[in-house]
């Protein structure tokens, strides 16, 4: 994972959404207009930046000459997660990362509480989700029960669903064919908190 922040992160998002929009890729102006800069030198700078560190290519001496690489994605962040009690699901983008490769159905979430921390998934930590990865009994999953998100292992027995807290102080939580359940992506990685 690169690690991009600020300004810089900013124009390559800007990069990203321009292209989108229009179907080619945007001038430093228009990027620098699309940002609220009153200067392109700033905007001229960032893309030098951002060209050496591999994520954009630029052709010199053509006013589109602009392009993010198609083999990195940006992965956001899309807030915080309950380890603990199922919590109201919540969609606001927080931040973003840039990853290697195309990752459209990652996402970030944040950790909140404390009942997976026997798998290292402690609070304030960050957990990778993958929403088109098959999941298998044991897999640790972020799940939408009755309409509040929560992160535990899933554990599937004799035609019945359970998930199951890494905390002894946390109780597993029976699916019943009653409940609104849905498996929302597998967890595949994690940073912790410093």
């Amino acid at each position: 994972m690169k690690e991009v922040s600020g300004s810089r992160k900013k124009v390559l998002e800007s990069i990203e959404k321009l292209r989108k929009r229009s179907g080619y890729s945007p001038t430093v102006r228009e990027v620098a207009s699309d940002l609220g800069f009153k200067s392109t030198k700033a905007v001229f700078v960032h893309m030098k930046n951002l060209h050496d560190m591999g994520l954009i290519e630029r052709k010199s001496g053509i006013s589109r000459g602009i392009s993010s690489r198609d083999d990195f994605s940006i992965v956001p962040l899309l807030g915080r997660i309950s380890a603990g009690l199922p919590l109201s699901s919540e969609s606001d983008i927080e931040d973003s990362f840039i990853m290697e490769g195309s990752h459209k159905e990652r996402f970030f979430l944040r950790i909140n509480g404390e009942s997976m921390t026997g798998a290292g998934l402690e609070h304030n930590s960050m957990v990778l989700v993958d929403r088109s990865l098959q999941t298998k009994s044991g897999d640790i999953v972020v799940a939408l029960l009755n309409g509040e998100l929560t992160i535990k292992r899933y554990f599937e027995k004799e035609n019945e669903i359970f998930l199951l807290p890494e905390n002894e102080k946390y109780s597993e939580i029976e699916i019943k064919k009653t409940d609104d359940f849905s498996i929302v992506g597998k967890v595949i990685g994690f940073i912790k908190s410093v």
